[in-house]
């Protein structure tokens, strides 16, 4: 997309002439002064893009911009800023049906001002665009079936530009425009606005329209990155719902599937070392999920040189049997065990000493058993990491190997 630079547009921004369909003229029907309101509110914010198009549904607009999907929100308040990346190629879109008439709203965007964009628009029908933005001119513009009949800084320029420039000098001067600084130049576009539409833009409008919001291609035409696309609809639902993802903990993941949030504090702490482990754990088979979480507490007691002792290993077998073990039995397995030394050292590559090694071990054993398959996983995993403390990420190297369905990502 193009803007202008400056209040004058050189004769390289002039559109192709011809004939300009033709309007009674008709008196000037607001002052200035019914829209201050706009410039103190701010009701679109700062920077926008408003446009009137005439001879086209909400659907037909969006049809011929490409905007798919689109999702419906009441009153401008409630229509969600989506920030995009100018890498995603898409331009936001607010549509709105306002009598006769097709309200575009563009928060930050300039995309109706498009030379591509206006002949498609403006087609069969009129087009009256208003664009505003803080860093760039202001620009005025309207077109008839293609054409623009006038186009203006409406900042303060007597320079028209378009197939009949001098087509609404009597108007403009009536309602104040001229070749000096037009200290509120809004409220007086917006009477133009007004008088070439005959829509009246007030607080009631913007608030009780339904505005149609999609996204289209930019520029006017471009495939759309299926990828960039959901993004951005997944961003413009949130924004609605008042979704924010600070408040998320998942959300650094990707992870928005409620079934795979549910695993909680335990699919969190897992993320952090696989991604995929937290979502293979809640679609996986609860049976699954349980001789996982057995492979894990031997893979820890074997770390540990606890496996096949003769003493140890009907404890273990009450662990498989989905027991917890007696207080009783839990103290006299804390004595057979070597205390951790103090301090501990833990040399990369190393083994742990096995003091520190029966302390992790442990730890699976006392205190009551958890009743989610998915939280005796994350104890025994937990376990295997501060068991092999030294070899990182060697536990959930053999884990991918034994269990790969549970790396599976499902989208």
């Amino acid at each position: 997309m193009t803007l202008l630079d400056s209040c004058s547009a050189p004769d390289s921004r002039r559109f192709r002439s011809g004939q300009a369909a033709r309007r009674q003229a008709r008196p000037v029907g607001s002052a200035a002064e019914d829209f201050r309101w706009f410039s103190q509110d701010l009701p679109l914010g700062p920077d926008f893009c408003l446009t009137f198009v005439r001879a086209s549904s909400p659907g037909e607009v969006l049809a011929r911009l490409g905007g798919v999907d689109p999702i419906d929100f009441q009153g401008n308040a409630n229509v969600p800023y989506v920030d995009l990346d100018p890498g995603d190629g898409l331009v936001f879109l607010a549509v709105a049906d306002v009598g006769g008439w097709t309200m575009i709203v563009e928060p930050n965007g300039f995309f109706c001002t498009d030379r591509q964009v206006i002949p498609v628009l403006s087609a069969g029908g009129e087009q009256v665009t208003f664009y505003r933005s803080e860093h760039t001119a202001p620009e005025f513009l309207w077109a008839v079936d293609g054409d623009v009949q006038v186009g203006f800084c409406p900042a303060g320029d007597d320079d028209r530009w378009g197939t009949d420039p001098r087509r609404l000098d009597q108007v403009l001067a009536e309602l104040g425009f001229g070749e000096e600084v037009v200290e509120d130049f809004k409220a007086l576009t917006l009477a133009l606005m007004h008088h070439i539409t005959g829509v009246r833009l007030t607080p009631a409008l913007l608030g009780n329209a339904m505005f149609r919001c999609a996204f289209a291609p930019d520029p006017l035409g471009a495939l759309i990155d299926p990828g960039a696309l959901a993004q951005a609809q997944q961003d413009l639902a949130d924004a609605g719902s008042g979704y924010d993802p600070l408040d998320d903990p998942w959300s650094i993941y990707g992870i928005r599937d409620p079934r795979v949030q549910a695993t909680g504090e335990v699919g969190l702490w897992l993320a952090t070392h696989d991604q995929d482990l937290p979502v293979g754990l809640a679609y996986a088979d609860q049976h699954l999920v349980r001789a996982a979480a057995r492979w894990m507490r031997d893979w820890v007691f074997a770390k540990a040189e606890l496996l096949d002792q003769p003493w140890f290993m009907p404890r273990r077998d009450a662990l498989d049997r989905g027991e917890s073990i007696p207080a009783g039995d839990r103290e006299a397995i804390r004595r057979r065990l070597t205390s951790a030394p103090d301090p501990v050292s833990h040399p990369a590559g190393e083994q742990a000493p096995l003091g520190w090694r029966h302390e992790q071990a442990f730890t699976l054993i006392d205190g009551p058993l958890p009743d989610s398959p998915v939280a005796q996983f994350g104890d025994a995993f937990r376990a295997a990491v501060m068991v092999d403390i030294s070899h990182h990420g060697r536990a959930l190297a053999d884990l991918r190997r034994a269990f790969p369905e549970l790396f599976t990502r499902r989208n």
